[in-house]
């Protein structure tokens, strides 16, 4: 579907088309334009959930419902933010429901994503791994609310006025929403030696 769409792009004499060409066509049906929009905005979304939702998410499929969803609701698309907005806003609101979830059922979330960098050994791969895994943990004592501020903001470097955006909430809620995620997350891993300095060093790195 964005085999087609993409070997159209690449012709000089057909250059891309914009965004808002795009999500028209889109719209009325045409599943190279929806595929062309998705090759553009995956790698991005994926980013997202990885960071809100942590490394054991069921990454792919969270993907493919936030894609789906977005596609279904392009009606509703006026073009007032950007496409990349009102995806991700679809993105968060699928995010905060599968965090919600997982804490009503308090279940293991399961395996880590596979995430992995080709330059890193085996015993490097299970210690960041395991990492990955107490991090999700200490997050995961956050409400879902809080945790997707803090991950937004701290993993994603997005501004205060971007999450507000996409999170649908005022500025300051957003800044109180960080402010005690930060606090708790800290709280959590004061007496963790591995951990520890992990946690006040991202926390630090991400205060603006």
């Amino acid at each position: 579907m964005a085999h087609a769409a993409r070997a159209r792009s690449a012709d000089p004499r057909n250059p891309p088309l914009d965004e808002a060409t795009l999500v028209a066509r889109a719209r009325a049906g045409d599943r190279e334009a929806a595929g062309e929009l998705f090759t553009r905005h995956v790698a991005a979304t994926r980013r997202l959930v990885l960071a809100v939702v942590g490394p054991r998410a069921p990454l792919d499929d969270l993907v493919q419902e936030i894609f789906l969803g977005a596609f279904l609701a392009l009606a509703r698309f006026r073009g007032e933010a950007a496409f990349a907005t009102f995806l991700h806003r679809i993105a968060v609101r699928t995010c905060i429901d599968e965090l919600r979830r997982r804490r009503r059922s308090r279940e293991d979330p399961g395996p880590v994503a596979d995430t992995r960098s080709d330059r890193r050994g085996p015993d490097d791969e299970l210690a960041a791994g395991e990492l990955l895994v107490a991090l999700d943990r200490l997050l995961g004592g956050l409400t879902p609310k809080r945790r997707v501020a803090l991950a937004l903001f701290v993993l994603e470097g997005r501004s205060l006025r971007e999450i507000a955006a996409l999170v649908g909430v005022p500025v300051a809620v957003v800044k109180s929403r960080i402010f005690f995620a930060r606090r708790e997350l800290l709280r959590q891993a004061a007496d963790d030696a591995v951990l520890g300095p992990i946690v006040r060093e991202v926390m630090t790195h991400g205060q603006r």
